[in-house]
Order: C-alpha cells, then sequence, then structure tokens
C-alpha cells in the first residue's frame, strides 16, 4: 500500500512522497543515549532491511519529527557536533537544518550507499542534545522518514518509509562506571 503524501501535507512526513515501510528498505533506530555533563549523546543506526526485497537505492536524506514546532525552534542551536560513520570509512561531519514552521529536524545530503546500508552494522548517526535527550523531546520515541536515491520509475514523488526510532533509556557516561537512568540525565 504506497500512498503519496502531497506537498502541503499536515502530518508527518510532510512533504510529497512516497510513504510506507515498502516503499524504501532504509530504516533508522535509536541505538544509545549517553549523559555527558550538560549533553546527551545520541546514536541513530541507519540500515538496509535486510528482508526488503525493494530496488537498490542510497539514502539521500533522513528526517525526526521533533512534535512541536516550538521544541524545534528552541533545539536548534542545541543539537551540535552532528556526523555519519559507516563501517566502511571514518566519519563525515554533518550540519543538521530545520523546517521554520514545522517541527522538523533534517540531515540532508548523506548519499549512503546501499551496498554498506546492508551490512551488519551498516552506518551510526551521532549528535549531542544540549540539556535534553529524544525521549523527553518526543515524549517517547520520535517517528523518522528516510528518503531514497531511486529513479522512482515514473513514480510521482521520491520515496519514503515512515517508522519509529524507538525508546532507549538514557545511560550516565560520568566515566566511573555509571548506570541506566529512567528519563534524563542527572546534573
Amino acid at each position: 500500500n504506497l500512498q503519496v503524501s502531497g506537498a502541503q501535507q499536515q502530518s508527518f512526513p510532510y512533504c510529497r512522497c512516497i510513504s510506507s515501510t515498502g516503499a524504501n528498505a532504509w530504516r533508522a533506530r535509536l541505538m544509545t543515549q549517553i549523559a555527558q555533563e550538560n549533553d546527551v549523546m545520541t546514536t541513530i543506526k541507519v540500515f538496509v532491511d535486510p528482508s526488503a526485497t525493494l530496488p537498490v537505492s542510497n539514502l539521500t536524506k533522513l528526517i525526526i519529527d521533533l512534535k512541536e514546532v516550538s521544541v524545534a525552534k528552541a533545539l536548534r542551536r542545541s543539537i551540535t557536533s552532528a556526523q555519519i560513520t559507516s563501517v566502511a570509512g571514518g566519519p563525515t561531519r554533518l550540519q543538521p537544518s530545520w523546517e521554520s514552521s514545522r517541527p522538523i529536524l533534517k540531515f540532508t545530503g548523506l548519499a549512503l550507499n546501499y551496498n554498506t546500508g546492508i551490512t551488519r552494522q551498516a552506518y551510526t548517526l551521532t549528535f549531542l542534545i544540549k540539556d535534553s535527550s529524544l525521549n523527553d523531546i518526543c515524549g517517547g520515541a520520535c517517528q523518522y522518514a528516510t528518503y531514497s536515491s531511486s529513479n522512482n520509475s515514473g513514480r510521482p514523488a521520491p520515496t519514503c518509509a515512515v517508522g519509529s526510532l524507538g525508546f532507549r533509556p538514557i545511560f550516565s557516561g560520568d566515566g566511573g562506571g555509571g548506570g541506566w537512568v529512567v528519563g534524563g540525565p542527572t546534573h
């Protein structure tokens, strides 16, 4: 069941794409959130679903729904040190971007290779969030959308898969062994 989301769509992913988990083989999962002084280091695994029987395509964009425009605006200077790392190479720095009227955090221009994405560890997206966590921001699990670079085979829009990043407890990265923290960093 593929559905074309219109340009003026009022719900996530808000933009024109053919959306469903079957439209695109790329997935994302929240791996870890580690409290470090006033920041939470967030790591998201980005990978190709090995059971997907879809055309080979590279990933060009990952967006995260932060649920409220006011929250997204407040976070614009709070998300830093973004980078993508693959099993095939070192980290590449990223500059997150934002939409002005929607609660969207975007990582664009990714060009993540499908053949690397299908490997076990694939890619990791890491960034710092000042004084907060994705758990706090989204009130649980955030939604994401991945956009692929397929040739669209005459389709009217790019393909995107929409899913949930999942929920992870925040680990205290105090260097002294730490422990699991329910909710947010303890400082």
